[in-house]
């Protein structure tokens, strides 16, 4: 004798348990296979193998076909992107822009996206899924260089640039640091500074003025040796070498250059 067999329902719309129930009335062995399909609802039953209608004898198959939900979405590349572009991106395919977190990037400008943040793997997403992204944060701040050892402002600027700092010139005078040499940077070395940021490479120039100092009272010998500590150059003294200094010339409370030459006059010279 033939098996019994049973007209196979239309279970479209239903969940998985009520296919299960007629499957164990009808004495069918059941077999779930999942799908995705638009237009359907993840657990409701799309359709049937056989399809509904048809007869089916007991002990045999039925294939349920439920429903994961929609298709899965494929995540766009939104590297380099801004955030408004990438809302815009996501919007056309289905998606929502979720978390921003801010890294620090050497060469995705600060505001765009590096890439997204997505779990190791994972490519698609449901349909109105949030799609978590690495926002860069510019350059990481980094330390003023040393000056190097040359103090050639040529080199001094290459050194700011390989770190990529902007070095502008900048001068002033230094008692201590020959002309057309770096005294240092502004900031200075070892300072945190932005990347991208100015930094001033600070050029001598030259020793600044120097104020005559009033001498009047002491002795040749004492007044030359504190004159030439200020680097004046002492041309000589006018009236007696073993007389008290009356004065100088350039006088007392003149501003001069750096290393003029200046005359002592002592009692006996011209006052």
């Amino acid at each position: 004798t033939r098996p019994t067999s049973h007209e196979v329902p239309d279970f479209t719309g239903m969940v998985e348990d009520d296919v299960a129930a007629v499957a164990l009335d009808n004495e069918w062995e059941l077999e779930l296979v999942q799908v995705r399909e638009e237009g359907t609802v993840a657990g409701e039953v799309v359709r049937t193998d056989p399809p509904a209608g048809e007869d089916l004898e007991e002990g045999e198959v039925l294939q349920a076909f439920v429903s994961l939900g929609e298709p899965l979405i494929a995540v766009p590349d939104l590297a380099g992107m801004t955030i408004e572009e990438a809302e815009a991106a996501l919007a056309r395919d289905g998606l929502l822009l979720g978390s921003r977190t801010l890294v620090n990037a050497e060469d995705v400008e600060r505001g765009r996206i590096i890439d997204t943040d997505l779990a190791v793997g994972l490519s698609e997403l449901e349909p109105d899924e949030e799609v978590d992204v690495l926002v860069s944060d510019g350059p990481e701040d980094r330390a003023i260089p040393a000056v190097p050892e040359s103090l050639d402002p040529a080199e001094a600027a290459a050194a700011l640039v390989a770190l990529r700092f902007v070095p502008v010139e900048d001068r002033e005078p230094s008692p201590t640091v020959p002309e057309g040499q770096v005294i240092g940077f502004d900031p200075a070395t070892g300072v945190i500074h932005p990347a991208d940021a100015e930094v001033a490479v600070v050029i001598s120039s030259g020793p600044p003025p120097v104020e005559v100092p009033t001498l009047v009272g002491i002795d040749v010998e004492e007044a030359t040796a504190a004159l030439e500590a200020l680097g004046f150059d002492v041309t000589g003294v006018d009236g007696s070498p073993s007389g008290f200094v009356i004065g100088t010339d350039p006088r007392a409370g003149q501003v001069v250059a750096f290393g003029s030459p200046i005359t002592i006059l002592t009692e006996g010279g011209r006052n």
